[in-house]
């Protein structure tokens, strides 16, 4: 791909994805995955309890929200679907320590859209979270023949064919970076 047939368009500068973690073990949360998220280019809001992240919502929604299902005040399959029923359209991904099939399949019915197993290799919750976040995505018209475009939240490079290229943080930077001084 040359330097002459690579023409992005550009309209807002890039949003990280939002994502309401809800775990107890602080550790886990507050040392482990948080931190790493943060290093993925979500904008990660932690908290340990379903009340915490009931203030977190009535703040403002999250795209994703990653529940645990074991929780102090309540149960991670009851938080998933109050929030289906008043967020449809959120992002919602169960991770716990249950790893049996009754759990998994209770935790889609109750409104996930993902359930992992912890200890989850962090790559793959990443993977995930791209997964949900293609599905929160609004449907987009073709990109002109001939050129590249950044989906609308600017994760994704899209190629005039079609296809889909990840982005990581430090690639949207530069891009970002690209698109503010084009021809230079």
């Amino acid at each position: 791909m040359s330097a002459t047939n690579l023409h992005l368009e550009h309209s807002n500068p890039a949003r990280p994805l939002r994502l309401a973690l809800l775990d107890d073990d602080v550790m886990l949360r507050d040392r482990i995955l948080a931190p790493k998220l943060r290093q993925f280019g979500f904008e990660v809001t932690a908290t340990g309890s379903a009340a915490e992240l009931h203030e977190v919502v009535r703040k403002g929604v999250p795209d994703i929200f990653l529940l645990d299902i074991g929780l102090p005040d309540g149960d991670g399959f009851e938080v998933a679907r109050s929030l289906r029923s008043a967020l449809p359209r959120a992002g919602i991904i169960l991770l716990s320590g249950r790893a049996d099939n009754v759990d998994r399949v209770r935790g889609l019915f109750e409104g996930a859209d993902a359930y992992l197993t912890k200890p989850v290799e962090i790559d793959v919750l990443v993977a995930t979270l791209y997964s949900v976040a293609r599905r929160l995505e609004p449907a987009t018209a073709v990109p002109p023949v001939g050129r590249w475009t950044l989906s609308p939240d600017e994760w994704f490079l899209l190629s005039p064919s079609g296809a889909r290229v990840m982005l990581s943080k430090s690639e949207r930077l530069l891009l970002d970076a690209m698109l503010q001084h084009v021809n230079e």
